[in-house]
């Protein structure tokens, strides 16, 4: 069922029309991905250029960011969280984990005329390194005359933060499943028909029709992994293929990637990656016969919250500062933060249970 390693294919599986020619990570390289297939250079472009670029920037790095800030000790990745938080005299600043550790890094300075007098401006710039740098060209005494330097101290800053089940991370969710699917399922790749459409459109306007946000709880999944890694789930269930893919054991993502299949499987495959110890795994697993989704199921918004928490606590959080999250969109709508029996996603409003 898994093949040992990535054996090359004539044809890029994800449009099925030009050669291989180029390495699609699984999991991706932004959040510590390593293992790959091969696909075309203009599929892996494309989908990195456009869901996956927005993904990361959207969700990936301002929770890899928040995860460091509270003392994960998490993998170095460059993650940046632009405008993070914002000062009360309205400087911004963008939250930095990197080799050197946690940081704010403030933007742009702000400049305002002074409405007294034309010719005199006010320049505020952030109390650290870089708003040094910014201030840097206003101390010439041929163009400016200083009045003060006095630097504001960064602190009651207004974070922002959101999970989102919106449609980048769910395409990114579903080609993550698919590049598995073509190590797990090599022969049944040419089924993913409705999956591989979805993923040649790229539409950041409109959600995948084959994934959907996945609030439910699944245990003994949640059991074949550490606290706070990523996973890639895959099964077959009354031969239909379908995954689960869980970003940080909290965001979690099912995808149907084929209504049908060629032959009856015994074995599961799953793929996980650490983003603490950095380690990637890929192994045949016995399935699990999760639940497919059910439109109906009750869901719970507060658990990916919950799960995240509990993963950083685990993992050398500081419990005394949890991520504390703004609220949760999918699909652009707010979802009040208690659990719902929702019908649809792209309703205004889900229904109460």
């Amino acid at each position: 069922m898994i093949s040992g390693s990535n054996t090359p294919q004539e044809v890029c599986p994800y449009c099925r029309v030009r050669d291989c020619n180029s390495d699609d990570h699984i999991f991706l390289a932004a959040i510590g991905g390593r293992r790959t297939i091969r696909s075309c250079k203009p599929c892996n472009d494309v989908f990195g250029h456009s869901f996956e670029a927005s993904a990361v920037a959207s969700n990936l790095y301002p929770l890899i960011v928040q995860l460091g800030g509270i003392g994960v000790a998490l993998i170095d990745t460059g993650a940046k969280w632009n405008h993070a938080a914002v000062r009360d005299d309205g400087q911004v600043y963008n939250a930095v984990l990197d080799a050197d550790g946690y940081r704010l890094e403030s933007t742009r300075p702000i400049v305002r005329r002074d409405p007294a007098n034309p010719k005199r401006f006010d320049v505020t710039v952030g109390d650290d390194a870089v708003g040094q740098k910014h201030l840097k060209p206003f101390l010439d005494p041929a163009k400016f005359r200083v009045i003060s330097t006095d630097r504001t101290p960064v602190e009651n800053l207004n974070t922002k933060g959101q999970i989102g089940f919106n449609p980048d991370m769910k395409l990114t969710a579903l080609k993550m499943a698919f590049a598995a699917g073509t190590i797990a399922f090599p022969k049944e790749v040419q089924l993913f028909d409705v999956a591989r459409k979805e993923l040649l459109a790229h539409d950041l306007a409109t959600a995948p029709s084959c994934v959907e946000a996945d609030l439910r709880n699944h245990t003994p999944l949640d059991k074949l992994r550490d606290d706070l890694c990523h996973v890639i789930y895959l099964e077959q269930v009354d031969r239909r293929i379908h995954a689960f893919v869980q970003f940080f054991g909290a965001l979690q993502f099912w995808i149907q990637l084929a209504g049908s299949s060629t032959q009856v499987y015994d074995k599961a495959f799953l793929a996980t990656l650490d983003p603490v110890s950095g380690v990637e795994c890929f192994v045949e697993v016995g399935p699990l016969h999760l639940s497919p989704f059910d439109p109906d199921c009750l869901i719970d918004a507060l658990l990916p919250i919950r799960k995240l928490n509990s993963g950083a606590a685990k993992r050398g959080g500081r419990t005394s500062e949890m991520i504390k999250l703004t609220g949760l969109k999918a699909d652009g709508v707010e979802v009040p933060l208690k659990p719902y029996r929702a019908t649809s996603w792209t309703e205004d409003i889900p229904k109460k249970n």
